[in-house]
């Protein structure tokens, strides 16, 4: 630059300096531009189409549904364990046996019935079918035991069969 000064160079050239300028300012608006869509395309990713203007509204709603799921767990909790504690006294272990206790009669059509709950207590329920006659019989069983009566082998058999098949 020969005699030429700094302001002098700026003075003939500022159209070109101006346009410099503008590309520079325009690529600088570009890459602006896309960095905040890629940061608006990852907060609604985020955040999801909330309707909420800022992150504090969006985190007081996450929370109050959280809230809200924590106490639906704790019902379902509560009715879970109802149904655990309804259920052991129901019938849960069941078999049957039958057999021909006459001689004189054809088939196996007496029968032994045990119903048990998941305690182990319950009734076990005797058919005796004969020519004449059937005749019907019903123990109570606690513990898997009867203490007031005396049982037959085959209901001792239906017991310990439907002890058996409980589940563990």
């Amino acid at each position: 630059m020969d005699g030429i000064t700094l302001g002098a160079f700026f003075a003939s050239n500022i159209g070109i300096l101006f346009i410099i300028l503008f590309v520079i300012g325009f690529i600088w608006l570009g890459v602006l531009t896309f960095f905040v869509y890629k940061s608006h395309r990852y907060s609604t990713s985020l955040f999801g189409e909330t309707g909420k203007e800022n992150l504090r509204e969006i985190l007081n709603d996450h929370i109050n549904r959280v809230e809200g799921v924590k106490v639906k767990i704790i019902d379902f909790e509560k009715i879970v364990t109802d149904v655990q504690k309804n259920g052991m006294n129901h019938f849960a272990k069941m078999s049957i046996i039958r057999f021909n206790p006459y001689n004189d009669t054809g088939g196996d059509q007496s029968f032994v019935l045990a119903l048990l709950d998941e305690r182990n207590n319950g009734v076990v329920i005797s058919s005796m079918h004969g020519r004449q006659q059937t005749r019907m019989y019903a123990k109570p069983i606690v513990a898997g035991e009867s203490s007031d009566y005396e049982l037959s082998d085959e209901e001792k058999e239906a017991i310990r069969k439907a002890l058996s098949l409980g589940y563990k």
